[in-house]
């Protein structure tokens, strides 16, 4: 038997069967823990009647060989493999290269869409591809940049933002690359409607009146037909655009979807706008703290949203996202800047604030998982606190790579 593995960046969901016969044209070989590395096996003449080479498939005892060949072919390929676990901080880095670029292409597509020109989905598509890179290689680090708070252009932030949370999103319930791929171009696209409604109600500081609600509330069915004239566009790309205000129990818009008229990729994107719409500041809303947004999602569970997907979301952002301001055992104060990937309940982080004689004191990071098990406690967080109270912006104790934006 000759074998050859090659590595691919995307792949198909399924082992392919031909005429109602194995074979292995496309069978995976995935290397544990790695999310997303695998391997395409080629040049494999033995399987056509047997089984198929693949993760948790046992080959034929007359090539036993085989898995020798597979293995030191593996090996090889992960010496040169550039894309496997880096650290949180190592990773950050390359993230914000990646956030910031995902901002410059994401707000250069959706000024094409309103200045009538086409956009570019494979410009977009090199971004939705980094992003997926940067989790193969740390799923915390570019989430956490997203979860970051600044003042700046709401809408295309926020069109970034949603994309890499989607991504993010789909990737922790362990679906197909292939799929994320699109869901994640139609997360980065998903408001481009909007750039058809006027500005003046886009960003009115006030109410809207029933016209401009009735107006703003134009962008979903805009922004799918924008997308459906897009050569190349997923359908699972259009669901993200034409789905993402549906809500489970029908008083979302614009249909008016219930339950499971709605796709797991729309209540997944309702899921993620929700969630960064209410914890980022635009020019009618301040922006409300994580832990109190989630809590929120946690209410809405069975009436605006799927209960399990909302849990599964808070899997994800962690009991504490980056960016919270906590409150520890021992009465100090400080600002979750990086989470632990083991324990969500122990993440890092930055004290600033000594409550006891309340005053701020020298900055220093903690990670509370070396406290754990540790006799001396105290460092165990006990509750969040309101930034407002503090007049704390957690963003300015996060060390952040220099030139994120």
């Amino acid at each position: 038997c000759e074998l050859r593995l090659e590595k691919i960046r995307r792949v198909w969901s399924e082992i392919w069967g031909k005429n109602g016969k194995n074979w292995c044209g496309f069978t995976y070989i995935e290397v544990a823990h790695i999310i997303f590395l695998k391997y395409r096996v080629i040049n494999c003449r033995y399987c056509q009647n047997s089984s198929l080479v693949g993760v948790g498939v046992a080959l034929p005892e007359k090539h036993e060989s085989v898995d020798e060949i597979l293995a030191a072919q593996i090996r090889e390929l992960e010496d040169d493999e550039p894309n496997f676990y880096t650290p949180f901080e190592q990773e950050l880095s390359q993230a914000a290269k990646i956030h910031n670029h995902a901002r410059y292409v994401v707000g250069g597509a959706l000024e094409d869409a309103r200045a009538g020109r086409q956009m570019s989905l494979a410009t977009v598509g090199d971004v939705v591809d980094d992003i997926i890179a940067s989790i193969r290689r740390n799923p915390d680090a570019i989430l956490a940049l997203s979860m970051l708070k600044r003042k700046d252009d709401y809408t295309f932030m926020h069109s970034v933002n949603v994309g890499v949370l989607l991504i993010s999103f789909c990737c922790s319930m362990g679906m197909d690359e292939e799929d994320i791929f699109a869901i994640g171009i139609g997360g980065m696209l998903f408001d481009v409607g909007k750039m058809r409604i006027p500005n003046r109600i886009l960003n009115k500081p006030g109410p809207l009146s029933d016209q401009e609600f009735s107006l703003a509330r134009r962008h979903v069915e805009i922004g799918r037909r924008l997308l459906e004239c897009t050569p190349g566009i997923h359908n699972l790309s259009l669901q993200v655009a034409a789905l993402h205000h549906e809500r489970m129990d029908g008083s979302g818009y614009p249909a008016g979807l219930k339950g499971e008229q709605i796709t797991k990729i729309g209540q997944m994107a309702a899921i993620v706008d929700v969630y960064d719409a209410i914890t980022s500041t635009s020019s009618y809303r301040k922006g409300r703290e994580p832990n109190l947004v989630l809590k929120k999602m946690l209410s809405w569970r069975g009436s605006l949203f799927d209960g399990d997907l909302v849990q599964n979301f808070i899997q994800l952002v962690g009991v504490y996202p980056v960016g919270s301001l906590v409150r520890l055992d021992n009465g100090l104060i400080g600002v979750v800047v990086r989470p632990n990937p083991v324990n969500s309940l122990y993440p890092v982080v930055n004290v600033i604030i000594n409550a006891n004689k309340k005053k701020f004191i020298k900055p220093y990071e903690v990670d509370l998982a070396v406290y754990k098990d540790s006799k001396e406690g105290g460092y165990k967080i006990k509750s969040f606190e309101p930034t407002s109270e503090w007049k704390v912006e957690p963003g300015k104790f996060i060390s952040l790579p220099e030139g994120f934006l």
